[in-house]
């Protein structure tokens, strides 16, 4: 028989959505290549923060279900999602 194998699910820190078209970043830094954009209420799941060295601004590690397809491995920028139902943990 076939013995089944644990496939890790990624910690959801929470959940973020686009207020606004959002652009998604391959680093976390405006510098990062535009990998697209979200569309306006766009619910996201954060599962990383980054803060940019160039500037100093949160940068939120996500994945998206857009369309029906899982989107994950890009950033948005902390200021341009609003938080849903509560608050994001904050990076000292």
């Amino acid at each position: 028989t076939d013995t089944p194998t644990a496939t890790a699910t990624p910690r959801i820190l929470c959940q973020v959505f686009a207020p606004q078209t959002t652009n998604v970043r391959s680093q976390p830094s405006i510098n990062g290549a535009l990998l697209g954009q979200y569309p306006q209420s766009t619910v996201m799941s954060v599962l990383g923060q980054e803060r940019s060295a160039a500037d100093g601004r949160i940068w939120y590690q996500i994945e998206a279900e857009v369309d029906g397809v899982t989107v994950s491995g890009g950033y948005v920028r902390s200021d341009q999602v609003a938080p849903v139902g509560g608050t994001c943990p904050t990076l000292p």
